[in-house]
């Protein structure tokens, strides 16, 4: 795709807080939406959909709060729909609501394949078209600017092409701005978005935008093609959130735009806040960003196997396709049993243990790691572990906490019927002993309770540790953990490893980090997560401590 076909500047039209908010589990408050708004701005967005007004009162108070108010560099738009079949335009409450709103730009839907207007709407091909005149001729007497999506677009085209003729033709020339063609259930592939395209655009060039769905995972590549045939406005999401699968990601849109095509929508330096946004807005909506989302996710840039990370730390271009920073992002890469020692020589340099790359420590630790990893002991997830394991094999760091003895036993009893014809009761009576060297010390303390032992064992832990790091304790709060069974059978036996992965908050830093347990039962596996979540708060706060023994 060459850059001298491209006539006009490409345009981004966000829709993250209207589509993104159609997105199963992701909420956006207005306070949220306000934030957003003006964050979209700042990295270069050229139109932004808040919301639907009139179908919410949450939408209806955003868009009187921005009244008024004018963004740097995008023009914030109001979505609605055309006018119902039996209201009149100027009785329709949704276009009464568009108009509220006082926005510059208003864009409306209608449908486009015939199968949905006989069959969704119930009515004729000729009210339908009557529907979008009168609705874009009425708004026009309010609002300047005034578009139209055509929903089903690929499909309606396929089913009934002169029909969708038509339906531009009466945008034209009711006075819409431009047409946006959607694939609304994401099912067209990429040569037949460019195939429509092209045959529509030949008949009217007010075929402009595209907003593709994610349902065939064709989104971005149907949205690049569409390009090749004069679409300019392009829709999409922060971190591709929408209806069902989602829509076009101008996470990985933006990024294959400038770099792989030479298309600049923004500039460089909005560019390198690209990971920032995505993880500003997943934390507005409640939801994360995935992992291996390419360009802004945690593992984009992240190398696994030694002759991989090798050859990076020789040339970083060697294995990736851009630079990280270019998006904000970062190389960066993990230690397992698939990892060299370049893998360990890479994060003892970050961990800023200086050590040569042939010093025996090296093997030592990879020997290790890759001998738990086969027990279902795994280090990628858990950085806080992954850290003190390095300062005690590398570095010679002594740990300040200890498990000496530790038992749980559990004694249930059910009183009830046993063919769960009534109401069982079940009757719990959880016996804890640990006993603990903390700092030389013996510490040691035994409880009866009935409650949830994992609640218990934070509380004594915490208790115990908190006689000599206080302030260190009431900061730490668990916020999640994650259970494994691992394949691995200790010897002869059915005695399976579990491995447990514990989330955990520095509130005094606000600083997340990871730790792991492994061990034959859950309990044992997560005190000794619980225990790292500490020992690496320690070794942070403390630096090296060298001479404490335990």
């Amino acid at each position: 795709m060459n850059k001298k076909n491209f006539t006009s500047k490409i345009k981004l039209y966000d829709v993250t807080l209207r589509e993104g908010s159609q997105a199963e589990g992701v909420y956006f408050s207005i306070k949220d939406k306000l934030k957003i708004i003006h964050l979209l701005d700042e990295i270069g967005m050229d139109y932004i959909e808040g919301g639907w007004p009139g179908t919410n009162p949450k939408d209806t108070d955003l868009y009187n709060i921005m009244k008024g108010e004018k963004l740097d560099n995008a023009v914030l738009v109001a979505f609605g729909m055309t006018r119902r079949v039996d209201n009149k335009v100027e009785d329709d409450p949704f276009l009464e609501a568009l108009i509220k709103t006082e926005v510059e730009h208003v864009n409306i839907f209608a449908k486009g394949w015939d199968f949905h207007v006989r069959e969704v709407l119930k009515i004729t091909l000729e009210q339908n078209l009557e529907l979008v005149y009168d609705s874009i001729q009425y708004l026009k007497r309010y609002i300047p600017n005034v578009s139209l999506g055509i929903e089903h677009f690929f499909d309606g085209y396929k089913a009934n092409p002169e029909y969708i003729v038509r339906l531009i033709k009466v945008a034209e020339d009711a006075g819409a701005i431009w047409v946006g063609a959607v694939d609304t259930n994401g099912g067209c592939l990429p040569d037949e978005v460019y195939r429509i395209l092209t045959e529509t655009r030949k008949i009217s060039k007010l075929v402009r935008a595209v907003h593709i769905h994610q349902d065939s995972g064709l989104a971005i590549a149907a949205t690049m093609k569409a390009i090749e045939c004069g679409a300019d406005i392009l829709h999409g999401t922060i971190n591709g959130i929408g209806e069902r699968c989602g829509i076009t990601d101008f996470c990985t849109l933006i990024p294959n735009l400038q770099f792989k095509m030479g298309i600049n929508c923004i500039s460089g330096v909005q560019v390198k806040r690209l990971r920032e946004i995505a993880y500003i807005v997943a934390e507005c909506g409640g939801f994360d960003v995935y992992k291996y989302s390419p360009y802004v996710g945690e593992s984009a840039f992240s190398h696994k196997g030694g002759i991989h990370v090798d050859a990076v730390l020789k040339n970083p271009m060697t294995y990736n396709h851009i630079v990280p920073e270019w998006v904000g992002n970062k190389y960066t890469t993990t230690v397992s049993e698939l990892s060299g020692k370049a893998n360990i020589f890479y994060w003892a340099s970050r961990y800023g243990i200086n050590i040569d790359k042939n010093d025996l420590r090296i093997v030592n630790l990879l020997n290790y790691i890759k001998k738990q990893e086969r027990k279902g002991l795994r280090f990628d997830e858990a950085d806080a572990s992954r850290f003190i394991l390095f300062k005690y094999f590398i570095d010679n760091y002594k740990p300040n906490i200890k498990v000496k003895d530790f038992s749980l036993s559990i004694n249930k009893e059910w009183r009830g019927d046993l063919t769960h014809l009534e109401e069982e009761k079940e009757i719990i009576d959880m016996n804890i002993f640990l006993r603990l060297i903390i700092n030389k010390e013996i510490e040691e303390i035994s409880v009866i309770c009935k409650t949830n032992p994992f609640m218990i064992l934070s509380r004594i832990v915490k208790e115990i540790v908190g006689k000599y790091y206080k302030d260190l304790v009431d900061y730490i709060k668990i916020i999640g953990f994650k259970i494994q069974k691992s394949d691995y059978f200790y010897e002869h036996s059915d005695s399976q490893r579990v491995s447990l992965v514990l989330k955990a908050v520095d509130l005094s830093l606000n600083e997340t980090y990871c730790t792991i347990g492994i061990s034959y039962d859950i309990y044992s596996a997560f005190l000794k997560a619980f225990i790292d979540v500490f020992e690496y708060k320690i070794l942070k706060n403390n630096g090296e401590n060298k001479r404490s023994e335990v």
